[in-house]
């Protein structure tokens, strides 16, 4: 019966870069005193892990690699792996640590959890916007579609999905279904 009642409800997911998703969130006033009050958004916020942040970003110049939350919310799940399609990598920033499988049942978990609560509109961020996020945002896609057509996204590039986390995801999801 639930899912009966979402068919009829539109479902956007919009995929961001870190900078466009802070500046959503500045628009429209979202912050952790008012997000609470967002009960049919979900949001989900991808960071680097603490080495590649530290090393990376302060190599390349970029601001910073935060989460825009920083309390804890039932809309919103912060995590953080780096962009790698390995579980792990040495790289010239220090150890590149992917995505666990652990990080994988939290995103599904958080997602059915948030569906199941009426969520319509979807937030997710990675740095870039199109990796991390992208594979995010493909698996919910993917997921919303078995109880309506009724999906729509933001035209985020999907070819460059990492396949890491996409692969991690659709385990996780597949351990949830048994």
């Amino acid at each position: 019966l639930l899912n009966f009642l979402y068919f009829w409800i539109m479902q956007t997911v919009n995929v961001f870069s870190h900078l466009k998703f802070d500046n959503t969130m500045k628009e429209n006033n979202w912050t952790d005193e008012t997000v609470d009050s967002l009960s049919n958004c979900a949001f989900i916020s991808i960071c680097c892990n603490f080495e590649i942040k530290k090393n990376y970003l302060e190599e390349v110049k970029h601001e910073t690699d935060e989460h825009w939350f920083s309390k804890p919310h039932l809309n919103v799940l912060n995590v953080d792996f780096d962009d790698v399609t390995e579980n792990v990598l040495e790289t010239k920033y220090g150890q590149a640590i992917g995505i666990t499988i652990e990080q994988a049942q939290q995103i599904v978990d958080f997602i059915m959890d948030r569906y199941s609560k009426g969520v319509e509109n979807w937030y997710i961020h990675c740095r870039a916007g199109r990796s991390r996020s992208a594979a995010c945002g493909q698996f919910l896609i993917g997921y919303l579609k078995q109880f309506t057509d009724d999906v729509k996204d933001n035209n985020f590039k999907k070819d460059k999905s990492n396949s890491l986390v996409l692969k991690k995801l659709l385990e996780a999801y597949n351990v949830s279904c048994t």
